[in-house]
């Protein structure tokens, strides 16, 4: 996986000590553009597209695990693709490019004539649209190295809707209009059918999917990689690959399915098509835990090159004797920082976090700002167990990039028939049903936590001793072993080099970009200035990722750590590694959730509870241990 640039955050420590931290950051950037709803109600009966949902959801995760900083506008969100926002986001992307950088823009929905149907589009009203050369300039002209425009319509045709053929001329995006601006180096438009072709959803998929997206994902995981004349597999699915990969895949299922579902009689073709001149050096995706395969000639050439030097060896050795001595065998290298490692029975993907030394704990100044803008009282309640900041040095470790999710855990669940305490006792929720205030409720459990998830989503309502039972089924199938997360391992990710209050800065708009929050958007009493478009828990990694690549590490769901709960234990705070084994009964809990204000979403911010306790805001992650 290629990993963004590099670089050493020097912290200057009291004054005098200075602490080098390497910091990731992507170069390669998506927003992805998903109108499946409208909000004209009557269009919106007639022209939804449910299915896009998924596209759109399941190419982010892909797109995240290869270091793409992705954004989402969606119709379900509150960060709907209105005509506004979606010109809104595409000009903040360009401010803030820079030339080796990568854009990648996903588009999938409706479109009339030379327009796209945005959320708030009128069809009465044609020019309520987005122009579609208007969309394609803001891409070409970002100031990055390479920019890819993916576009999932109808160019001739609807997208299946039960009226397919009556409309199939009224929405229909213009490929002239495409053709006319892909001639610039380093732009591709990749359209999903041709001139006079529709593009179709696979209604047979669950989750249905478009026949486009559904291959352009796999394509992207790797079934694209060495597709194609002249291709050879190398780890790296680049644009012609991924072009015949397209062409072959969704050309044949659709040849092979569409015509019972619309008429036996009928000859439906739905081929995609690059709108540029193609490149073998145009990478799109790099894989990990991948051996290139290697040209069978070289091959031979290096076998031979192998046999002369052993054959030199073997005459060096009649004249001079072999050297015999106890040379200590050497440690294995410390694997570089951001290197990714994929664990094969859940697929759950860790990040390598360098180790290095911090201070721990809440500064004076995060302090008083606690002080003034909560109140004492709240302060000595909720925050005094932070204190006192401290000195903190740690070794490398791997850490899940991203919340156990609930598919994971449900697999677990199904294996081992686990049944936790909250399935007779309850869990504690949070809805309209309980008046927003929190309740112990029976009946609900990481099944059913009071709101609607799917298996990507952080599983929740799930106690300490659930996460501990999870990781000793997971260690006995695994060649690895695995625990939750020190608090100090937690806190040391979470601020991934910074000394800020939260790893974005100081600046409490930016929340939303990178975590799943108590936000502005949803109405919540105290919250952060913006809105994160979920109201619930978020997919796993919907946000962009902190310095470290880490994702959700703040927001979404707290998250479980080994240690136990000591008001006081930073007093007594082993200087390296330190983990809390004794001295009480509740455990730490760390990160903040989907309904947490800025009080308490700050690395340093400490809760903690009973060991079967459960809250459906309440998850984990996983650290390797070995």
């Amino acid at each position: 996986m290629k990993v963004g640039s590099m670089f050493f955050l020097c912290l200057i420590m009291a004054g005098v000590l200075m602490i080098h931290i390497p910091v990731l950051a992507s170069d390669k950037k998506a927003v992805l553009i998903c109108v499946d709803q409208f909000e004209n109600k009557a269009f919106n009966e007639k022209k939804q597209l449910p299915a896009l949902k998924n596209d759109v959801q399941l190419l982010a995760r892909v797109l995240a695990k290869n270091a793409y900083d992705v954004v989402v506008l969606e119709s379900g969100s509150s960060r709907k693709p209105t005509h506004k926002n979606i010109l809104q986001t595409l000009e903040d992307h360009n401010k803030r490019t820079l030339s080796h950088q990568t854009l990648l823009v996903y588009f999938t929905g409706h479109g009339k004539g030379k327009y796209l149907c945005p959320y708030d589009f009128n069809p009465s009203y044609e020019t309520s649209g987005l122009e579609l050369s208007k969309l394609v300039i803001l891409v070409k002209t970002a100031g990055v190295g390479k920019k890819f425009l993916f576009l999932d319509a109808c160019h001739s045709g609807a997208a299946i809707d039960g009226d397919a053929a009556k409309d199939a001329k009224d929405y229909a995006i213009d490929q002239n209009v495409l053709a006319k601006e892909a001639d610039q180096e380093g732009f591709y438009i990749i359209a999903s059918c041709r001139q006079d072709e529709q593009s179709f959803v696979d209604t047979q998929e669950s989750p249905q999917l478009s026949y486009f997206s559904k291959y352009l994902i796999k394509g992207l995981e790797g079934a694209a990689d060495g597709y194609g004349e002249g291709c050879r597999p190398d780890c790296i699915v680049q644009l012609p690959e991924l072009h015949h990969f397209l062409e072959e895949k969704v050309s044949a299922e659709v040849a092979k399915e569409m015509p019972s579902r619309l008429s036996p009689s009928r000859q439906v073709t739905q081929r995609p098509h690059i709108l540029a001149t193609l490149s073998l050096d145009v990478e799109l995706t790099r894989l990990t835990g991948c051996a290139p395969q290697k040209d069978p000639a070289l091959m031979v050439m290096e076998l031979q090159k192998q046999m002369e030097a052993m054959q030199q060896e073997m005459e060096r050795l009649k004249i001079k004797p072999v050297e015999r001595h106890n040379a200590k065998k050497k440690d294995s290298p410390e694997p570089d920082p951001g290197k990714i490692w994929t664990e094969s029975v859940t697929g759950m993907e860790f990040v390598r976090v360098p180790g290095g030394s911090f201070m721990m704990g809440q500064s004076e100044k995060e302090k008083n700002w606690l002080v003034e803008n909560f109140g004492k009282e709240d302060y000595e309640k909720y925050c005094k167990d932070e204190m006192p900041r401290h000195q903190v040095g740690l070794d490398g470790f791997w850490m899940g990039q991203h919340e156990v999710t609930r598919g994971q855990f449900k697999r677990f669940v199904d294996e081992t028939n686990h049944h936790s305490d909250v399935e007779k006792e309850g869990a504690y929720i949070i809805n309209k049903s309980t008046q927003w205030k929190w309740e112990k409720r029976k009946g609900f459990d990481w099944k059913k936590p009071g709101y609607d998830q799917d298996d990507y989503h952080p599983v929740v309502c799930v106690s300490w001793k659930d996460a501990k039972a999870f990781i000793q089924w997971l260690n006995k199938k695994s060649s690895h072993t695995f625990a939750l997360p020190t608090e100090a391992q937690f806190e040391y990710a979470a601020r991934a080099g910074t000394q800020t209050m939260r790893f974005w800065g100081k600046d409490d708009t930016l929340a939303c970009e990178y975590a799943n929050v108590a936000d502005k958007g949803n109405n919540w009493s105290s919250s952060f200035s913006c809105d994160d478009g979920y109201f619930f828990t978020a997919p796993v990694g919907n946000y962009r990722p902190n310095p470290f690549g880490l994702y959700d590490m703040m927001g979404n769901a707290w998250e479980w750590c080994e240690d136990v709960y000591v008001d006081n234990a930073y007093l007594n705070h082993a200087k390296r590694n330190p983990l809390v084994t004794s001295g009480g009964s509740d455990r730490v809990y760390r990160g903040g959730s989907w309904n947490f204000d800025p009080r308490f979403l700050r690395a340093a911010n400490r809760d903690r509870f009973w060991p079967e306790f459960t809250f459906s805001d309440l998850g984990f992650r996983l650290i390797r241990t070995d």
